[in-house]
């Protein structure tokens, strides 16, 4: 399954029969049968290798040598926690469903169980999670020849003795997908998604290249010179020769279609759409669930509705109505919706950004870092309660600006670029004052910066001195910051004026007021 090279997924939907829909959801529970087994396994032997005498003071050795290495390398190859090890259980655990999956299908199981379990064992991940009987997975292949295999004969998808064709002829096919066919196929998968309740299947097909993309009919859609980015947890502001932006990462915030924005008379784009904000139905649709499961479920709560401590080695049960079900398949519909509009929106913006140069210039952000809560706690000088320690989860759950950055680093591979990072700890763009060579530090809620009674953004004057970076990539070129100050003074105001003039209640409007 690993695939050398440049590789993207082609996904087309399946035509599937009631009865082959009923063999591949009793093979998908075997997949993840397979894969809580190889999880549950990789996980004993990670705290076997935890509590072994001299693993863990040579694992927080900070200078191993290649002995030191070689040593956890053996320690780990008696516990058992290797791929190859775990590939040998997950065909052990194959043998009790006999006629379900192919060999290499249960070993990408195991494959994936491994990286897992290594997350927990390195500290990457604090736990590690089991799936659901009734999780929608991709039950991918390891090779093209092997597994689920593609005929390009009659264009169907083989797997075990079961044709599942396209669901659409191949001469129906848009430009896109038609394009794609010709690019060569390096491994295939099936994937499982429920959509407005129903099964829907698709096969994913791993080919060789890069997607025939727009920029790559027209090169000249991708911009030329440098471009800084302040990319920030729910924003992304962006300074260019050409352009000043200040976007918000949350397609429903945005304003369709933007001005200047490209459309074409055969397939206009798909800007005109305003995604639906869906916060609003989620937080209903999760306190009916709350409501229902304390209803059918009294012998789990006190009185006062806090949730009964169980022994040790207890277990709770749980009755789920009809109801309850419904409401959670309407909540799962609602996440599947925003994830859709979430990513469609990350790609147009991205595209747009792209058009405005060929060498983009950001600051590293750790955003698993953001996530977590506040190490010290604070208090609220006004009326001397303690302040929440949450900090930026959920804004970076519904915003994803990790996403947003894999996208745009995504699009600029396909010609050979990507983000170039600048060093946080000498640059510090968001302190940075270009008149004066000094930093100032400054509070969440200042937006704005005042020099000499010059009001400039606070986003948008980072996006511009990470343009003036200087190619070692470890300062600003103050003398490039003083010939394009006066164009980007005029862009903008151009981009405040803009923000300005948004409806009252538009959240952008908070960065200019």
């Amino acid at each position: 399954m690993r695939a050398n090279g440049p590789t993207y997924i082609q996904s087309i939907e399946l035509a599937v029969t009631p009865k082959q829909e009923a063999v591949l959801l009793g093979r998908e529970r075997v997949v993840n049968h397979i894969y809580n087994a190889c999880a549950s396994r990789a996980l004993r032997a990670v705290n076997r290798l935890r509590n072994k005498p001299g693993y863990m003071d040579l694992a927080g050795k900070k200078d191993k040598t290649k002995a030191d290495k070689d040593k956890l390398a053996q320690m780990k190859k008696d516990e058992g926690l290797t791929e190859f090890s775990l590939n040998m259980y997950a065909i052990e655990v194959l043998h009790h469903f006999p006629n379900s999956i192919d060999v290499h299908t249960a070993q990408n199981q195991a494959r994936d169980a491994f990286k897992a379990a290594e997350k927990v064992l390195y500290g990457k991940a604090k736990r590690l999670r089991f799936r659901p009987t009734d999780t929608p997975i991709t039950m991918f292949a390891k090779e093209e020849s092997r597994g689920i295999i593609l005929r390009e004969k009659d264009w169907t998808v083989n797997w075990r003795g079961m044709k599942l064709p396209f669901r659409k002829p191949v001469s129906e096919f848009d430009e896109y997908q038609s394009a794609c066919l010709a690019d060569e196929v390096k491994y295939c998968g099936i994937r499982h998604e429920i959509i407005r309740g129903r099964n829907r299947w698709y096969v994913q097909m791993a080919r060789k290249g890069t997607p025939p993309s727009a920029f790559r009919k027209h090169p000249d859609r991708i911009g030329k010179g440098t471009a800084g980015l302040d990319l920030g947890v729910s924003t992304a502001a962006v300074s260019s020769d050409a352009c000043v932006r200040l976007c918000n990462l949350d397609p429903a915030d945005r304003i369709y279609p933007p001005e200047g924005a490209h459309l074409s008379g055969k397939r206009p784009w798909r800007e005109y759409h305003r995604p639906v904000k869906a916060g609003r139905e989620r937080a209903c649709l999760q306190r009916k669930l709350d409501r229902s499961r304390r209803v059918n479920n009294p012998q789990n709560y006190n009185d006062d509705g806090t949730a009964r401590r169980l022994r040790k080695g207890g277990k709770r049960e749980w009755h789920n109505s009809k109801t309850y079900m419904n409401t959670r398949s309407e909540l799962r519909e609602a996440f599947r919706r925003e994830r859709i509009q979430r990513e469609l929106g990350h790609n147009i913006l991205a595209k747009e950004i792209i058009a405005l140069g060929d060498r983009f210039i950001a600051e590293p952000m750790s955003y698993k870092g953001l996530q977590k809560k506040a190490k010290t706690p604070s208090v609220n000088r006004k009326n001397g309660k303690a302040n929440s320690r949450k900090r930026y989860g959920k804004t970076i759950s519904s915003h994803a600006p990790g996403l947003f950055r894999s996208v745009v680093n995504r699009k600029l591979g396909y010609f050979g670029l990507g983000i170039l990072e600048a060093d946080p700890k000498k640059v510090k763009a968001s302190q940075f004052n270009h008149l004066t060579g000094k930093c100032v530090k400054k509070q969440l809620y200042e937006r704005w910066n005042d020099f000499d009674g010059r009001k400039v953004q606070r986003d948008l004057y980072s996006a511009f001195l990470l343009m003036c970076v200087t190619g070692s990539l470890d300062a600003v070129d103050i003398e490039e910051c003083r010939a394009r100050y006066g164009r980007f003074l005029e862009l903008h105001d151009k981009e405040a004026g803009r923000l300005k003039k948004l409806p009252k209640g538009h959240r952008m409007r908070w960065y200019v007021r």
